[in-house]
């Protein structure tokens, strides 16, 4: 017959160990210890050796997923608009027309015509207009602006017109001097144009830009 060891266990992990293999081997084997009953677990093992004094498992948790952050702010709209730019009407593709329109009241009244004779452009707002006298000097200040109508883009195609109106006062001047020549400067240009014009220079006035042949003129 197997002897069992009456060796008594020297330290409480020895002892522990002792009765697991008793236990499993199932061999009734009795020494000075076996009034001790055996020991079963059906807990994971804890031990007290966590820094912060809290016990740890050897069964390990598992790790948590990162989180995710839905941002509730929806990325920026950008609206794109097709535009087509049409060039501005330059002074060599335009043809002045200036005539006597009428008067009453102590003013008269002039037509300024602008003529397209090239590709399609735009014109928009008011001419410049000046009066010169003999020897080509401007005789006093040019045109003002007059808001009889508003000033808007106007398309222009090949052969199409727009018109302005020029006012003057010689009432409101002493001996008014007279002019020999018109000059004008269409929307946006640097380049004049030019039309024979014998008009009393007194307080001239200009309106907008609009579309069409003068209704003054003469058909």
């Amino acid at each position: 017959m197997k002897m069992c060891s009456t060796k008594p266990a020297r330290t409480p992990l020895t002892r522990m160990a002792v009765i697991g293999v008793v236990a499993v081997s199932g061999v009734g084997c009795s020494t000075s210890n076996s009034h001790r009953p055996p020991v079963t677990s059906s807990t994971p093992v804890t031990t007290s050796g966590a820094p912060d004094g809290t016990s740890s498992t050897s069964e390990k948790s598992a790790p948590t997923p990162p989180q995710t952050t839905t941002s509730s702010l929806s990325p920026p709209t950008t609206s794109v608009t097709a535009v087509t730019e049409v060039r501005s009407c330059s002074s060599a593709n335009l043809t002045l027309s200036w005539s006597f329109v009428g008067g009453g009241g102590g003013r008269n009244e002039y037509g300024i015509v602008l003529t397209n004779r090239a590709a399609t452009c735009s014109v928009a707002g008011y001419p410049g207009v000046s009066f010169l006298g003999p020897g080509f000097a401007q005789i006093g200040s040019p045109a003002t602006r007059t808001p009889t109508a508003p000033a808007t883009l106007l398309s222009l195609p090949p052969g199409q017109s727009v018109n302005a109106t020029v006012i003057v006062s010689p009432n409101k001047c002493v001996n008014p001097p007279t002019s020999v020549m018109v000059r004008v400067f269409p929307p946006d240009q640097t380049t004049p144009l030019y039309a024979k014009a014998s008009v009393l220079v007194c307080s001239p006035e200009v309106t907008a830009l609009v579309p069409g042949a003068h209704p003054g003129f003469a058909p």
